[in-house]
């Protein structure tokens, strides 16, 4: 099974030492290109196309300038430098040198930078969100502009891994990779906590537990749908009635 989840937009800044391997970003090249794109734009532009504050535009601006084409061999690895509520609940620091050799190989991250990455790629300091107005090489969009480039890829690496997707990814970031989705097996979590009586999802609580079955799955060495039913941190247990082939639901009552 392949596993993916997506980038978050906050990150870690912590010294990390770590006693394994780290590795180049698939397209390294392409989000080299991004950045250029990014800096001929101008800060005002950027700001404009992004949506954001003038403190976000700010500091981002300021990564994209300080974004060293002749350093891609430095930096953070992406499990540990993002560190979203995905990443709270994956708990990367806590995993085990095997653990995270097992899950270079089991899961990826969906970036709106770098298309795909493994937990041990090494990335700089960035915030580009996939839904973002950036238009590279003619794409009218991001989505448009990931989509093409890496589905051959990950169809590719699916196949090599039972041919089965567990995405554990916002719909935001998982759009791009619609096109291989009737060519494998594609399952979908979801969590759902009660609130006044109804099952729903919580952005809070429901990201941190994508994360943390991402953590599960990689930790158990699991390798069949069947055993991801399993799953019951935090109270959540998975619901039989809510579920079908192509979706697993996990629920939690009131906290």
């Amino acid at each position: 099974m392949l596993l993916f989840i997506n980038s978050s937009k906050t990150l870690n800044f912590d010294k990390l030492e770590l006693n394994i391997d780290n590795s180049i970003p698939l397209y390294i090249k392409e989000a080299d290109q991004l950045v250029e794109k990014v800096k001929n734009m101008g800060y005002i532009k950027m700001k404009n196309n992004m949506k954001i504050s003038d403190k976000l535009a700010h500091l981002n601006y300021q990564r994209f300038l300080d974004y060293n084409l002749d350093n891609n061999k430095y930096g953070k690895p992406s499990a540990y430098f993002y560190s979203g509520h995905v990443y709270q609940g994956f708990e990367a620091s806590k995993l085990s040198k095997e653990d995270m050799q097992y899950a270079q190989h089991h899961l990826r991250i969906i970036s709106g930078l770098y298309g795909i990455l493994k937990p041990l790629d090494l990335i700089q300091p960035y915030r580009m969100e996939m839904d973002y107005d950036i238009y590279p090489s003619g794409k009218k969009n991001l989505k448009e502009y990931w989509k093409a480039k890496v589905n051959k890829h990950v169809l590719k690496d699916v196949k090599e891994n039972e041919n089965i997707l567990i995405n554990l990814a916002s719909k935001e970031y998982s759009q791009i990779l619609e096109p291989i989705r009737s060519k494998i097996r594609w399952i979908d979590i979801h969590f759902r906590d009660t609130i006044n009586g109804k099952y729903r999802f919580v952005t809070l609580y429901g990201k941190k537990a994508r994360g943390m079955m991402t953590s599960y799955i990689i930790q158990n060495r699991i390798n069949d749908i069947e055993s991801i039913k399993s799953f019951d941190m935090q109270g959540y247990y998975f619901s039989k009635e809510k579920s079908d082939e192509s979706n697993l639901v996990f629920l939690r009552e009131q906290i």
